[in-house]
């Protein structure tokens, strides 16, 4: 996918930073905030987030994969977006880098590859977005059959420098470039771009 070279900043959160997260609340093009975790796990600030969210600013909501049975794990996340109505209202992405999923090698990337298929069972069009280091992307280019990550978007943890650079042999749509004092993060498009990604079907 194609991405409008606008660049945005936005920061990502979890319970682990979210009193940075308070204090800075709406000063973002974009927040992406952790959703859920393998099978059963809720962020324990994910509903206050999202009822006091600013609306003006673009959102995102992430699942960390991890190596329990990925259909359970497609379960949880799908009944979180419905019961907190962020279907179609957030960006989706699956955080690729739980050591048990063990991702820079064969079987944490069919792991990757089954959650995505099974996802898409429930919304066709509803694009996730695969948050990895280099190595997991490696990986996937790797290991990946027909180079179907080539359909994917890729969000990169890149904290080789502070720029903004994104050349990259799986050019990313995100790289998260810092992660002091915040999770920082440069989107390489326009708001229309982001929204996008909110598709289902």
């Amino acid at each position: 996918m194609q991405v409008e070279k606008r660049n945005m900043i936005g920061m990502d959160v979890s319970h682990h930073n979210k009193y940075f997260h308070k204090k800075v609340l709406g000063c973002w093009d974009f927040e992406i905030h952790k959703l859920s975790e393998g099978t059963t796990y809720v962020d324990p600030t994910v509903k206050e987030w999202w009822k006091t969210r600013n609306e003006d600013t673009l959102n995102g909501v992430y699942h960390y994969l991890n190596n329990s049975d990925a259909e359970s794990q497609v379960f949880n996340a799908i009944n979180l977006l419905q019961e907190l109505n962020m279907a179609g209202k957030v960006m989706f992405v699956i955080d690729y880098e739980d050591i048990t999923l063990e991702p820079s090698r064969e079987k944490g990337v069919l792991k990757l590859i089954d959650f995505i298929k099974r996802f898409k069972l429930f919304y066709p069009s509803y694009q996730p977005v695969i948050y990895c280091n280099k190595t997991d992307r490696n990986a996937i280019t790797r290991w990946c059959p027909n180079d179907i990550w080539r359909n994917w978007c890729l969000w990169l943890a890149d904290y080789s420098d502070n720029s903004v650079s994104h050349e990259d042999i799986w050019k990313p749509m995100m790289r998260q470039w810092t992660n002091k004092p915040y999770d920082l993060d440069v989107f390489f498009g326009s708001p229309s771009s982001w929204r996008t990604f909110y598709k289902l079907f």
